[in-house]
């Protein structure tokens, strides 16, 4: 994805495998690279738990989805997903306005 993506570990070193794992999720948001100005994700570690907040910003917006569980890839895919659908849900409305005018 040609879009700047920062991603940022905290209280955990970020490994190679958990980079890729996070740009391979991240390219489902192909689909709108157009929209998208640039990206953020915070993994955050305490105790057992693991806390993913992904931030999108757009040319109108932010939108920003967060999901925490034991499973780190669990929650990173979550929070993708999650965006995705916000994504989707905002250029439907758009799509509607246009077909409208």
């Amino acid at each position: 994805m040609k879009n700047k993506m920062e991603l940022t570990a905290r209280h955990f070193d970020l490994t190679d495998n958990i980079r890729d794992f996070v740009e391979k999720k991240v390219n489902k948001l192909d689909n709108h690279k157009d929209y998208i100005i640039n990206m953020r994700m915070i993994l955050d570690q305490e105790k057992n738990r693991n806390h993913v907040e992904f931030m999108v910003k757009t040319k109108d917006t932010t939108f920003s989805s967060k999901d925490e569980g034991y499973d780190l890839y669990m929650a990173i895919d979550n929070v993708v997903d999650k965006m995705l659908i916000q994504l989707k849900k905002r250029l439907d409305q758009f799509e509607s306005k246009k077909k409208v005018k």
